[in-house]
């Protein structure tokens, strides 16, 4: 399923009629109009483009002699394309085990065995569909296989999961691996997963979320185990922290208590501090963001100035009267419902050295609201995007030559309600903390073009995700990390 404006697409296999079957679902109207026979037939069908424009699907052919073909099914609002992108010839299998679209690059990631045994991966251009990049890597495993796995092996931006086997044929071992698209390197994600196959009555299920660095495991449909991967887990501590507050309660200090061995955590001290308590910590203190500002956009209060003086609205953003009692109202999946930022305002934040904070409303419980999103669209395609994935993970990346991101993740932190997020972008780093958190770094070097666009509400386009009301926003020189939970904190 893929959105489109208001509107939601489906597409699915008729086995019937050996064609692909078509639902387009529209909130608005009350509607969901299916075609049977909508678009040819795939035997790979994965989610594709989203544009103000289009939405579309990316299918595999499959076939016994070997070759097979990458189509791009479009559908614009009224109508159905489907276009041939690229020919496969000589595959060991009869179709491809890989097949993933990944919007931060624009790539169609493919991957599929050739004799020998190789596991080759190509790279696609759905523009062009000419082969960006190929290369072989010793694992590849399959993303497409056992009930739409690639549904339920959630990638990160810039990478690809995938299920691998040893092949044993009596007791095989299975990993979920990933694939670093731009380092194009494997890696193990986890190890000893359940085997996707009947224990001759129950289905084993497999949920991966590589964000949150989890995943989920059942045998059947009612008892599921959640794994994490090491030191991920929320509020663990360590064995010597934990002996020495329950030795506390019997009266003893941490002076009187001895350990020995390097396995009892935090560095095997001998003498253990039992603070820091990993009861959550007191907010930080507020810091004013006003203070120091070189933008004060108050669309709650009208007070919008630049370095202290004011400034006209209409000269900052193009569309003015979205501006209400509630701030600037971003509309819910709206072809045009994001609001773009222009003038000096645009020039500063292209820029990309600042401390942004933007203070929002939420007013959908879950799913993807768009803060601010930056695009260059010349070259390379880079990008910069502020947003709530769901109502537990923040993001905040640019996309340039590397794909730097940050995800600070709260338990049920970023639902309905107000939330500010503090975000500092700069050649060095891209730094976030939202609501107070402790922030989160990332230094990856990253060279962008130059920004082309700036939106409050779209991903670098007018096409808006959530509805949501845009509060406060503040443009700073680049603070310390220290201030941004100040920053943030409501």
């Amino acid at each position: 399923v893929q959105q489109l404006g208001q509107k939601w697409v489906f597409i699915g296999h008729n086995f019937d009629a050996g064609m692909g079957v078509t639902g387009i679902f529209d909130p608005a109207k009350g509607t969901l109009d299916v075609d049977p026979e909508g678009v040819p037939s795939g035997h790979l069908i994965v989610n594709g483009r989203m544009t103000s424009g289009f939405t579309s699907f990316f299918t595999a052919t499959s076939s016994f002699t070997g070759d097979v073909d990458l189509y791009e099914l479009r559908f614009n609002g009224d109508a159905w394309t489907s276009s041939l992108l690229h020919s496969l010839t000589g595959l060991s299998d009869f179709s491809a085990s890989v097949l993933w679209f990944d919007p931060p690059t624009g790539y169609l990631i493919v991957g599929y065995g050739l004799p020998g045994p190789i596991n080759r991966w190509r790279y696609i251009d759905p523009e062009t569909g000419s082969t960006v990049d190929t290369f072989d890597t010793s694992k590849m495993g399959t993303n497409v296989s056992f009930s739409s796995l690639h549904n339920r092996l959630i990638s990160r931006p810039g990478f690809v999961l995938t299920l691998w086997s040893d092949g044993d044929p009596d007791e095989p071992a299975y990993e979920i691996i990933s694939l670093d698209i731009q380092a194009k390197t494997v890696s193990t994600f986890a190890s000893d997963v359940v085997p996707p196959f009947t224990d001759g009555t129950r289905f084993s299920y497999l949920i991966a979320d590589q964000s949150r660095t989890l995943w989920m495991s059942a045998l059947g449909e009612y008892a599921w185990t959640v794994h994490r991967q090491p030191n991920t887990i929320p509020g663990a501590v360590s064995l010597r922290w934990m002996l020495t507050k329950i030795m506390s309660l019997a009266g003893y200090t941490p002076d009187e208590l001895t350990f020995d061995g390097p396995d009892w955590g935090d560095g095997g001290d001998p003498d253990p501090d039992p603070d820091p308590d990993p009861d959550p910590e007191d907010p930080p203190d507020p810091i004013d963001p006003a203070v120091d500002a070189v933008w004060v956009l108050d669309f709650l209060n009208e007070v919008y100035t630049k370095d202290g003086s004011p400034v006209t609205l209409a000269d900052v953003i193009d569309k003015p009267a979205r501006v209400g009692p509630s701030g600037v109202e971003i509309l819910d999946h709206d072809s045009v419902g994001a609001v773009e930022a222009i003038g000096d305002l645009f020039i500063d934040l292209a820029a990309l050295d600042w401390t942004i904070i933007i203070e929002w409303e939420e007013v959908v419980a879950d799913g993807r609201t768009f803060l601010l999103g930056m695009f260059e669209e010349l070259v390379n395609n880079d990008e910069l995007l502020i947003d709530r994935l769901d109502s537990e993970l923040m993001q905040a990346y640019g996309w340039g030559t590397d794909f730097r991101d940050v995800r600070p993740f709260a338990e049920g932190g970023y639902g309905l309600g107000i939330h500010k997020t503090a975000v500092t972008y700069t050649s060095a780093k891209i730094s976030m903390s939202t609501d107070g958190t402790p922030v989160e770094t990332n230094t990856l070097a990253n060279f962008m073009n130059p920004m082309q666009v700036a939106f409050f509400g779209g991903r670098g386009e007018e096409l808006s995700g959530n509805g949501t009301f845009i509060r406060k926003v503040y443009l700073h020189a680049p603070r310390d990390d220290a201030d941004l939970p100040g920053l943030s904190v409501l």
